[in-house]
This record gives structure tokens, sequence and C-alpha cells, in this order.
């Protein structure tokens, strides 16, 4: 529970300031494919360094469950820090 907790606090971290930034432009598609390609790069390293459970359904209080990615180091040697 508590590793889904933290999980939960990371993802709302993260996307909280891209609902933040508004409607976005139009993008060209050479523009999707640059951006496309960097998400892959970046999937590829997160993959590397951690165990990834996608769309783990978390319940919130009032009865809605949400889809998260849930991110745990590979590394379980030493303790890293989390976000509750």
């Amino acid at each position: 529970m508590r590793l889904c907790s933290s999980a939960f606090a990371l993802t709302c971290v993260l996307a909280i300031p891209a609902l933040a930034q508004g409607p976005r432009q139009q993008l060209t598609p050479e523009q999707t494919k640059a951006l496309i390609e960097k998400r892959e790069s970046i999937e590829k390293q997160l993959e590397h360094i951690a165990i990834i459970d996608r769309k783990v359904m978390v319940p919130m209080k009032d009865g809605v469950r949400m889809a998260a990615d849930i991110y745990r180091p590979k590394d379980t040697s030493r303790k890293y820090p989390h976000h509750l």
C-alpha cells in the first residue's frame, strides 16, 4: 500500500504541471514523430533502471479507480527516497 501511495503521489507531481499548461498547439507530423522517438528513448532508459507496473488501478476516496504507472528501482541493495 505504501508503494502504491508513493507511485500515486509521484504521478500527481508529474501530471499536474502538464495539465496546468492549458491548450496545446497542433503539432506537425515531423514534430509528432520526433516527440514519439524522444518518449521511446526515455522509456528504454527507464526500463534499464526501474521495474515498471503499468495501468495499475488505484482506488480513490470517492470510489473512482484511477490508472497509474508505478516505477520501482531494480537495485534493491539500498533505500531510495519516496514521496507520499
